[in-house]
């Protein structure tokens, strides 16, 4: 029978240390264990699994498992009417080179990246390992990375273009002459075509050379989104979204409704549809129909800045504000570390959901 979390535990909000035999906790991967507790200020690193279980973001990597849910990888039941919820934590101490997480992908050997402004480090669950300067990488600070079909792991820097790691080799390439040579993001819709987004437009990575879009030469592009079910690839830049589907590149609507919106971030919800988050105007909700709707802090936003954006495993919409998380009930956001104090005013810069329905955030 899988261990079983104490009242004790679950009301007085206890913390634990490594797992010990006879303990209340189950024994595993994570170092503290506190449940029922707001996470401190300087939390940076979150998980989440698919059962509705877990949560996450990183200077600590934190998985929150939540009330009537089942952790996958402890097998840990909750009472359902518990409504605390379980933070497991790593810091700096275990192999986190620095506090912030800026973008977070999963590999097609199942390891997680995480880009930082130190390098970028690969997680297998038990170990951080790091690649930064001293392995390879032409500047320190990774802005993106992304986990390609290949097994090829890219990584966006800033100042120094783009960087890939293939069977533990570093390899660079810049794109453009100069210091101010920004990666951004990176989607895949056709194995081994890499779309890359950088501060200078957009360019298409295939068979070791970058072929750009002569339709958004110069443009800074602040982020993509691929899907490869539906063949879209997103282009988010700070005053129009496009569709490049196939050799055709269309903006939303009438290519004016993001004008002043400041958009920074997109996720594709279904065929057609998409979230976009803004610096400082909310969220927007783009419609297969055509139609687009913004939630606002009315709407229950934390915050108008929307820096990332994710479903979990079991279909729930997450954001991530620059005050904190929150998750879409109906047509209101409800705020996490509010009622189930689980992420307090803390930006959160990425959200990921692996494979197996798990959701990172950072």
């Amino acid at each position: 029978m899988p261990p079983v979390f104490s009242k004790a535990a679950r009301t007085v909000g206890a913390s634990v240390g490594r797992c010990q035999p006879g303990r209340t906790v189950p024994c595993g991967n994570w170092r503290r264990l506190s449940f029922g507790a707001t996470l401190p200020p300087d939390m940076r690193f979150l998980r989440t699994p698919a059962s509705g279980s877990f949560l996450a973001h990183a200077l600590l990597l934190t998985a929150l498992l939540s009330m009537g849910g089942a952790a996958q990888a402890y097998q840990v039941h909750l009472d359902k009417a518990d409504q605390g919820l379980l933070h497991s934590a790593w810091g700096v101490d275990e192999g986190l080179p620095q506090s912030s997480v800026l973008a977070i992908s999963t590999a097609k050997d199942g390891n997680l990246w995480f880009a930082t402004q130190e390098g970028t480090v690969r997680f297998d669950g038990l170990h951080f390992t790091v690649f930064d300067i001293a392995k390879g990488l032409t500047c320190p600070k990774v802005a993106a990375v992304f986990g390609a079909q290949d097994g090829t792991v890219y990584m966006g820097m800033r100042g120094c273009g783009l960087a890939w790691i293939r069977d533990g080799v570093v390899h660079t390439l810049p794109t453009r002459g100069g210091v101010d040579d920004r990666v951004n993001g990176f989607g895949e819709v056709v194995p081994g075509e890499l779309w890359v987004a950088t501060n200078h437009g957009l360019a298409l990575y295939a068979q070791g050379r970058l072929t750009w879009v002569p339709a958004l030469n110069d443009v800074d592009i602040d982020s993509v989104e691929s899907n490869t079910l539906t063949g879209n690839l997103w282009v988010i830049t700070r005053n129009a979204v496009f569709r490049l589907h196939g050799h055709s590149l269309e903006p939303l609507g009438d290519g004016t409704f993001f004008k002043g919106l400041s958009a920074q971030t997109g996720y594709e919800d279904g065929p057609g549809g998409l979230w976009v988050g803004t610096e400082d105007h909310g969220l927007v909700h783009y419609t297969l129909d055509g139609k687009f709707r913004r939630y606002s802090v009315a709407d229950g936003l934390p915050n108008e800045s929307v820096q990332a954006i994710s479903r979990d495993g079991l279909g729930r919409l997450w954001v991530g504000t620059r005050t904190g998380l929150a998750r879409l009930e109906g047509e209101r956001f409800i705020q996490e570390g509010t009622e189930r104090a689980v992420v307090g005013p803390i930006s959160i810069t990425a959200l990921h959901r692996d494979p197996v329905g798990n959701l990172w955030a950072g």
